[in-house]
């Protein structure tokens, strides 16, 4: 009886586990589409409820980091130096040796 409810227990946790990581794949590919039509918005939403759901998803990761490290270039060179910093420290939140959210977090905190 003890195994069987083991059993059980075991494929409700890895059927589960598999469903967020298909949802957590919807939204990455939602959020990689958006993205491809110009909707940069659209696409750091998508991802970072696809990040939520499955943060171990190394492509998600790498293409939120990199558009929210885009986003605050954006706004480094348009002088919205606090809007720039937001962006960075989601940025690096998720990956702190990310090397070009790192060189503009310091220029960034020498123009504020």
């Amino acid at each position: 009886m003890q195994i069987k409810l083991v059993v059980l227990i075991v494929t409700f946790l890895w059927t589960s586990l598999s469903f967020s990581q298909n949802i957590a794949q919807l939204y990455f590919n939602s959020g990689a589409s958006k993205y491809a039509r110009g909707d940069v918005q659209g696409a750091i939403t998508d991802l970072q409820e696809s990040y939520r759901i499955a943060p171990e998803l190394a492509k998600t990761k790498q293409l939120l980091v990199r558009l929210l490290t885009e986003q605050a270039v954006k706004n480094y060179d348009a002088g919205n130096y606090q809007q720039a910093m937001l962006f960075l420290e989601q940025a690096l939140k998720i990956n702190p040796q990310y090397e070009k959210a790192v060189k503009y977090q310091k220029l960034t905190h020498a123009k504020i």
